[in-house]
């Protein structure tokens, strides 16, 4: 169940607004993985009854109904800069109710030469509530905010259909967060050539 909505002010400039929400309820549903081991796993060492489990049965989707939403502004500078700005409650990494994070992204691109040469540089911060702060014993505290920048730059020779773009993805945080922990990936640096005919 959503809404919404994208306007131009044109008292600021034609600054661009826009924002969206929606509700999810979802279904709930349980999730069974057979344990490929004769007779089964004991669950309980230490406790001489011995339990064995043949399968583990849990929630993979929660019933409780959640918002994901977003709200933002872009803004032209002159023929030169673009700048952006949105809040962002879901769209990355959610799995439920549980889940849902928080996050700042923004964003401008420095135009020349009738957009022939773009400097481009996005980022996004989580922030620091979606990660709590966890006590480990090898670590000590981790957690807190999080975030990613992406420059880019883009270029469109004047002499042909060949556009390049050399960019990259510097993810930042500490490792219990949303984009420092290992199963986000690494920072990476790229090239990209794209042809149009």
């Amino acid at each position: 169940i959503g809404l919404d909505f994208a306007t131009q002010l044109p008292f600021l400039g034609n600054m661009g607004l826009w924002g969206e929400a929606a509700l999810f309820i979802p279904k709930a549903a349980s999730l069974s993985i057979d344990i490929p081991v004769p007779n089964g796993i004991d669950v309980t060492p230490g406790d001489p009854s011995m339990v064995k489990e043949t399968s583990i049965v849990g929630p993979a989707v929660k019933g409780t109904p959640f918002i994901k939403a977003t709200a933002g502004a872009d803004y032209t500078i002159g023929k030169h800069v673009y700048v952006q700005a949105q809040y962002l409650r879901g769209f990355i990494n959610e799995f439920g109710a549980g889940h849902i994070g928080n996050y700042i992204v923004g964003g401008t691109d420095l135009i020349f030469f009738g957009r022939k040469l773009v400097f481009r540089a996005f980022g996004v911060i989580d922030f620091p509530g979606n990660n709590p702060k966890l006590h480990s014993t090898d670590r000590g505290t981790v957690g807190g905010p999080s975030g990613v920048i992406a420059p880019a730059l883009l270029i469109a020779p004047p002499w042909g259909y060949v556009n390049f773009e050399l960019g990259g993805f510097a993810l930042l945080g500490g490792n219990k967060t949303a984009f420092g922990q290992a199963a986000t990936g690494s920072s990476i640096a790229y090239v990209k050539v794209i042809g149009s005919f």
